[in-house]
């Protein structure tokens, strides 16, 4: 149970720490998003620069871009939702929709990074069988300085990408092999970090 307690609290943690700081990639990403939802993924890469990317060309792959679409998508529906809640009723708290209007970006930008280290936290665990071993090396991965500064202060995908390759190995070797393909399929999409193990397959 204490452990339970202390898994949550490291989460909430994160959370926290999300809304810390809007790195410069950020800015590219939620740009790329806003230009994909207005004109869609057909010929998306070839908009020029001086109309549409006033801080960078998208460089990464169509994962990535699908990913950050989803964040901005989110975004906006949170947006929305809040405020549809503090107009009609009126006890809903006002500061939440200014907060979300501060911080929502942030938020939906790096949400998808804090499921990442919780997948790959579970892949830890389901490694190890759940014994008191892999618990200890879930926890040290979940307070390691590096990696919750890669997910939560800069908010970069590497852990989405990773756990999408690490839980393929385990179908893979669980003779799910349509899943297997798929998660790898959708990490080497993202971002080509794992493509070493199609060695494996």
């Amino acid at each position: 149970m204490k452990y339970k307690i202390l898994i949550i609290l490291l989460v909430v943690w994160r959370l926290w720490l999300s809304t810390f700081t809007k790195h410069g990639d950020l800015h590219n990403g939620w740009n790329w998003a806003g230009n994909a939802v207005k004109h869609g993924i057909v010929d998306f890469y070839e908009l020029p620069r001086s109309v549409f990317w006033p801080q960078s060309r998208p460089n990464q792959p169509a994962g990535s871009v699908y990913l950050y679409t989803f964040s901005y998508q989110l975004n906006q529906f949170t947006n929305n939702f809040l405020w549809q809640l503090n107009v009609s009723f009126p006890f809903f708290p006002s500061s939440l929709v200014w907060w979300w209007q501060r911080w929502g970006d942030v938020v939906s930008l790096k949400l998808p990074s804090l499921f990442g280290d919780l997948a790959l936290f579970a892949a830890i665990l389901k490694i190890g069988k759940f014994s008191k071993l892999s618990k200890l090396v879930g926890l040290a991965y979940l307070i390691n300085p590096p990696l919750w500064y890669n997910s939560a202060l800069w908010g970069q995908n590497d852990c989405i990408v990773a756990a999408l390759a690490i839980w393929s190995l385990i179908f893979l070797l669980d003779g799910r092999i349509l899943l297997s393909g798929a998660l790898l399929g959708t990490s080497l999409i993202t971002k080509a970090s794992w493509s070493p193990a199609l060695i494996i397959f």
